[in-house]
């Protein structure tokens, strides 16, 4: 039998099938994108989405911004992109995501559900959805917010995140913090949901770090705990900020010179009452000071060892800092 004697595959050759590849995976794209276009539902401004794609494909663009269409439905995306915004559509599902995506704003839409999400994933805003659970997230996720939807538990938070936005769900428990590094700052939104619990490794984050828990079901044993660890002369941990107030209607307070020199002993009661008159006249002053009565009458105060002694030192740090101080009152304040 005679040897075939096939020329050798020329670069020429190599080009030439890479350019037919790309052109065949073009005209997939385009043809499924007219389909979709031809589909269009009143309302949906589908001819701008499509021209925006088209010019993303053609261009190999990696940022696609599809937002404000009033679209239902998304065709699939070019697998290229890093960066999508789809953010104030009628969305209620997501196509799969691009592998190499780092960006996602899918805010404002309708979704119930999310794709599994790429891992190459750092930023994601999926607030103000219906959304009830999150797949797992990604290990180089840095930013999340998951504001204003239906969720009751949160997934594993990677060790890379700095900060999650979760505030108005229904959140009943948390999962545990990231560990420590003092060299992320770490910003927690939970307030306006429903927890009761709350995990020990809150205390591990850093100094820089800030936990909002605002309007929550925290038990006043929580809230105590809190405060014990938090007023500790050592204490390094994170900025927690909690409602302190019970929601009832007090008017009548007494000055809160007398509601705070009650925390201390005797022999230092004349100079911190000359201390905290001052500031009796601060914003929120008197729904602090019911907030220290009330606290007084808990069954820690009553009988746990050190604890009045641990909100007295508290107290101290909030005389020495006008800004400590405000916040605190505020707090006390927040759902009053």
């Amino acid at each position: 039998m005679l040897p075939v004697n096939n020329p050798p595959l020329s670069t020429g050759n190599v080009s030439f099938y890479r350019t037919t590849s790309i052109d065949n995976v073009h005209n997939n794209y385009l043809s499924e994108w007219v389909e979709w276009t031809k589909n269009s539902i009143s309302g949906e401004n589908r001819e701008t989405a499509f021209t925006r794609l088209q010019l993303c494909l053609e261009n190999s663009e990696t940022s696609l911004d599809l937002s404000c269409l009033g679209l239902r439905s998304l065709p699939r995306l070019p697998d290229n992109l890093d960066e999508i915004n789809v953010s104030n559509n009628q969305l209620s599902m997501l196509p799969e995501l691009p592998r190499a995506l780092k960006e996602l704003n899918a805010s404002s839409n309708q979704l119930s559900a999310l794709p599994e999400l790429p891992v190459s994933l750092e930023y994601i805003n999926v607030s103000d959805n219906h959304l009830s659970a999150l797949p797992e997230l990604p290990a180089s996720l840095e930013y999340i917010n998951v504001s204003d939807n239906h969720l009751s538990v949160l997934p594993r938070l990677p060790m890379s995140l700095e900060l999650l936005d979760a505030a108005r769900n229904a959140l009943e428990v948390i999962p545990d913090f990231p560990e420590r590094d003092d060299h992320i700052i770490r910003i927690f939104w939970l307030n306006q949901n429903r927890i009761t619990a709350i995990p020990e490794s809150i205390l591990g984050l850093s100094s820089d770090s800030v936990v909002n828990l605002r309007e929550n079901q925290l038990s006043p044993r929580i809230m105590q705990t809190l405060l014990q660890q938090t007023a500790q002369p050592d204490y390094h941990g994170p900025q927690i900020y909690f409602s302190m107030s019970d929601g009832q209607q007090n008017t009548l307070h007494r000055p809160l010179a007398d509601a705070v020199t009650a925390w201390f002993p005797e022999n230092k009661q004349s100079d911190v009452s000359q201390i905290w008159h001052a500031f009796e006249h601060e914003e929120h002053a008197n729904t602090f000071s019911a907030f220290l009565d009330r606290l007084s009458d808990t069954v820690s105060a009553r009988n746990t060892s050190g604890f009045r002694e641990q909100v007295a030192a508290w107290l101290e740090k909030l005389s020495a800092s006008a800004e400590l101080r405000q916040q605190s009152f505020a707090v006390a304040a927040d759902d009053h």
